[in-house]
């Protein structure tokens, strides 16, 4: 154990500071000395170990560790054995570039070029089709009437499929149809081009002027009952027609050209026939108002393309004829429209 110092001296050296106070300043006169001796209060004896320890420096050589943050924190990388790797796989035969040939024509309305973007968009279609017979095509292609002369084009795919061919088409058909190209009566309801059978690549094929003005339908009107035969089916020629006209009698609903499936169609009329006489009924025809037919008219051109109206007609048969005036042909009575 240290020795306990005496604390002897802290007092001399208190008693000391008090007795060597300077002399104060002579007090006015009836004062008395002014003189005094301050002592602390108390005194208490520190042991040295008990002295507080000033801090200590820190090295110059030490530096300050900064704390981890989640920046300074580093993202693991991922190695490239952690991704999947796509294995190649080459091809068995090389790749061609596509091949396409040209079809091309003039598209009027009787003698007057068709109006610029005619055929694509909203309204009618300008397509061309691949089939495998008359009923059973798809659309590969379309475009419109590119400017004032009517022209047009498509770029198709060849060669054509073995056991296929392409055809033109024009398709113009009521609202009611269904079918979205709709149009209106100011043209032909279709134009069935010829088929197209070979085509090379490159090749332009050159389908000429193609005329959609209409084959306007006269008569008998439309959603009527009739009686009595004969009855004359009536139309107005195009100008300038090529075509030999042909009267086409169907039993479906003909919502979409597709669904025109004539069970009657007349032999070949001419370009220049205005009508149609039907002296006999069609074979399987029904009377009553619930057997509905449809009738239209098409002209079938010496290259197999066929142009068709756009209206189809129906109407239907009963016996009565006292029921009203005679038809236009023969006796027949007229059931509103």
């Amino acid at each position: 154990m240290r020795p306990r110092r005496p604390v002897t001296s802290l007092l001399l050296f208190a008693l000391c500071v008090g007795v060597s106070v300077a002399t104060a300043a002579p007090g006015q006169e009836g004062e008395g000395d002014s003189r005094r001796i301050f002592l602390p209060l108390g005194l208490k004896g520190v042991r040295m170990d008990e002295l507080p320890v000033a801090p200590s420096q820190r090295p110059p050589t030490a530096t300050r560790t900064a704390s981890a943050t989640p920046a300074d924190t580093a993202t693991p990388t991922a190695t490239p054995t952690d991704l999947p790797t796509r294995t190649e796989v080459p091809s068995s035969t090389p790749t061609l570039q596509a091949q396409a040939a040209t079809i091309k024509g003039v598209l009027k309305v009787g003698t007057v070029p068709a109006d610029i973007g005619l055929g694509d968009g909203f309204g009618p279609g300008l397509l061309v089709q691949r089939c495998v017979d008359e009923e059973s095509c798809e659309d590969i292609a379309r475009t419109g009437v590119e400017d004032e002369q009517g022209r047009f084009s498509f770029q198709v795919p060849v060669p054509i499929p073995a056991g296929r061919y392409y055809r033109f088409l024009w398709r113009n058909e009521n609202a009611a149809s269904g079918s979205p190209f709709t149009g209106a009566d100011l043209w032909l309801g279709a134009h069935y081009g010829a088929p197209i059978r070979d085509l090379a690549a490159d090749q332009v094929l050159d389908l000429g002027a193609i005329d959609i003005a209409p084959i306007t339908l006269t008569g008998p009107s439309n959603g009527t009952g009739y009686s009595g035969l004969p009855w004359r089916f009536t139309w107005t020629p195009r100008a300038g027609e090529k075509g030999s006209y042909r009267w086409f009698f169907s039993d479906t609903q003909c919502k979409t050209l597709e669904e025109r499936d004539p069970f009657f169609r007349s032999e070949p009329l001419g370009s220049k026939v205005d009508g149609y006489l039907m002296s006999t009924y069609p074979p399987g025809t029904e009377i009553g108002i619930e057997h509905k037919y449809r009738w239209y008219v098409a002209a079938d051109f010496p290259d197999g393309s066929r142009a068709e109206s756009y209206y189809v007609w129906m109407l239907w048969f009963f016996f009565h004829h006292a029921l009203g005036p005679l038809g236009p042909d023969g006796p027949g009575a007229l059931l509103g429209p």
